[in-house]
Parts: C-alpha cells; sequence; structure tokens
C-alpha cells in the first residue's frame, strides 16, 4: 500500500490536518483532487514543452530520422528472421551514425518498392512509353510504384560503435503494491492482462501493447516494477479510451498523449517518478498538431477515475 511517505513526494498534504479535514468533507476532497490534477497537467504541458525545444531531443530525432517504418509485410520479415530486432537500418546508415556492421553478421533481407515515373495518361514508364496524346514533360510525371527489390539491413545488436542517444523514460518507485491493484482494476473492467516474458514477447520494441481486436493488455516483463506500473496505467487508460484504431496520425498521437499523460499523473499521486514521460509525449507531439492541453479534459477525467478506483483499492 502507498506511504504516508510516498504520498508526500507526490505533492500531497496527507500529513496536514486541512487534508485530513478534506478527506472527511468528500466535497471538498473532490475539489482538491481536480485541482492537483489540473495543475499537475499544466506541469506537464511545461515539461513537454522544456524537452521538446532541448538539444538531447533534437539529437535523438536526428538519430530517429534513420530509421524508416516499415510495412506490415517487411515487419514480418525482419521478425522471422531476427526476433529480437528493435532498430533496423541499412548498411550506410549505420555508418552515418558511426557504427560500422559486424563481420560475418547475416543481413536481414526486406523488400523496398521500385518507383519511376509513369505517363499520367496510359500509364508507361519512360522507358517503355511510345506514341500517346500527353503533353506533359516526363519529369512532371507521377512516381508509381513498378515493382520490389531486395534490400539488405541490419539490427542494432549486429553493430558496434558510438553509442545511439537515448532518451531514458522509466518510471521509478515502489510499485509492487499499484502492480497488484491494476490487476485488480482490470479484472473489474473485464480487461484480460498477460504479462509477458522478455524470450515470448511477440510485439517488438514495445513495452505493453493494448489490442483493440482481442481487448487484452499485453505487459513486458521487467524487473522494474514501477516502470511495469507505468507501462499498465498506458495501457489501461488506452483500453479505457480507445476502442477503436486510430484513422490517422494525427488521432494516433492523440491517443498515444491521452494514455502517456494519464500513466504520468496517476504514477505521480501513486508515489512514483514519471518525470521520464515527457520524451515519449515531446515524440508524440513533435509532428502532430497536437497537445497535452489540447488533451487536458479527456486526460484530467480518466486519471481521476483510476486515482480514485487505485485509492479504493489500496484502502481495502
Amino acid at each position: 500500500m502507498p506511504t504516508e511517505k510516498s504520498a508526500k513526494q507526490v505533492g500531497v498534504p496527507s500529513d496536514t490536518d486541512e487534508f485530513r479535514e478534506h478527506c472527511r468533507d468528500r466535497e471538498r476532497r473532490d475539489d482538491l483532487l481536480r485541482e492537483t490534477i489540473n495543475r499537475w497537467i499544466e506541469e506537464l504541458e511545461q515539461d513537454v514543452e522544456e524537452a521538446t525545444a532541448s538539444e538531447q531531443f533534437a539529437e535523438w530525432l536526428d538519430v530517429q530520422a534513420q530509421f524508416h517504418d516499415y510495412s506490415f509485410r517487411n515487419s514480418i520479415l525482419i521478425r522471422r528472421q531476427c526476433p529480437e530486432a528493435t532498430h533496423v537500418a541499412g548498411y550506410r546508415a549505420w555508418q552515418d551514425l558511426d557504427r560500422q556492421v559486424q563481420s560475418g553478421e547475416q543481413a536481414i533481407w526486406i523488400r523496398a518498392p521500385i518507383r519511376a515515373r509513369v505517363c499520367p495518361t496510359c500509364d508507361d514508364s519512360v522507358q517503355g512509353h511510345g506514341d500517346c496524346d500527353e503533353q506533359a514533360p516526363t519529369e512532371e510525371w507521377p512516381q508509381k510504384v513498378v515493382g520490389f527489390r531486395s534490400v539488405a539491413v541490419f539490427d542494432i545488436s549486429q553493430t558496434e560503435g558510438e553509442q545511439l542517444p537515448e532518451l531514458r523514460r522509466e518510471a521509478h518507485g515502489n510499485a509492487d503494491w499499484l502492480v497488484e491493484a491494476l490487476h485488480q482494476i482490470a479484472d473489474d473492467w473485464d480487461i484480460p492482462v498477460q504479462i509477458i516474458d522478455e524470450s515470448e514477447w511477440p510485439h517488438g520494441s514495445a513495452w505493453g501493447a493494448y489490442g483493440t481486436t482481442e481487448e487484452r493488455i499485453d505487459l513486458r516483463n521487467r524487473e522494474n516494477t514501477a516502470d511495469l506500473a507505468r507501462t499498465f496505467l498506458h495501457e489501461l487508460a488506452h483500453a479505457r479510451l480507445h476502442p477503436e484504431v486510430p484513422v490517422d496520425a494525427q488521432q494516433a498521437a492523440a491517443f498515444e498523449l491521452d494514455a502517456e499523460a494519464t500513466a504520468a499523473i496517476v504514477g505521480r499521486h501513486s508515489g512514483l517518478d514519471t518525470v521520464g514521460s515527457r520524451w515519449y509525449l515531446s515524440a508524440w507531439t513533435h509532428d502532430e498538431n497536437v497537445s497535452v492541453t489540447d488533451r487536458c479534459e479527456v486526460i484530467a477525467v480518466t486519471a481521476r477515475e483510476l486515482i480514485e478506483q487505485i485509492d479504493r483499492k489500496a484502502n481495502d
């Protein structure tokens, strides 16, 4: 259960007469909780803005630009050839990152599209184009995929050299009691939960997953139970808020902000250090027109619901 010390760490004055008085009066306690969550959302938005403007984040973005978002088929090919793959790039891309593919390493083969300019009228390529009424110059013709070729890539585990910049976002603190409480909440919400060992983890580099089809939460097991709890909170927020698959990148970013900001706030209330969440939130707000402030209402409502559920479990 959370201790009086952990409550002090998150800024809730649990050892003061004022707070005890709030707790006796349900309405006053509700007001305090609402004010605290709103204040923490504002602080989180400020943390994200500072993190996004930092040199550390800029360096991380430069590195991430070297890694592509692979198609579903290529992701399957990568997983079958190298199940433990986390960061995959071509030979020269690794050299650009001051890393070298180690001698004797076997390439991971994927399929890359071949694009060529084709006639907008007859759909022939420049090389095969015959008589046609198309008047536009060939350099203005649209590009289309005309075939595929095999391309060799390598995982970071097959390389050596300079360390890649990392944005560490793990949570820290005492969370064994919190993980247990979250299991109980998931049971109340009829959401199955699986904690899966590293050797059998099927979701790549992700630390957790909520499947809208299976309506199940998968959590990647780890020794850091505080970070396991943060991921658990993240996926519970998804399960509560996002039964549908996002329709585009902006909605995907909004969903991730909802889940991670909720996890950061609830984790903070529970005595965890969740300051690292700012990096995850920064990554999702960088390219899409969405912010924590835009999502503050849904974040506040979901955070409050989880806090009330957790506090109830802690006092049972």
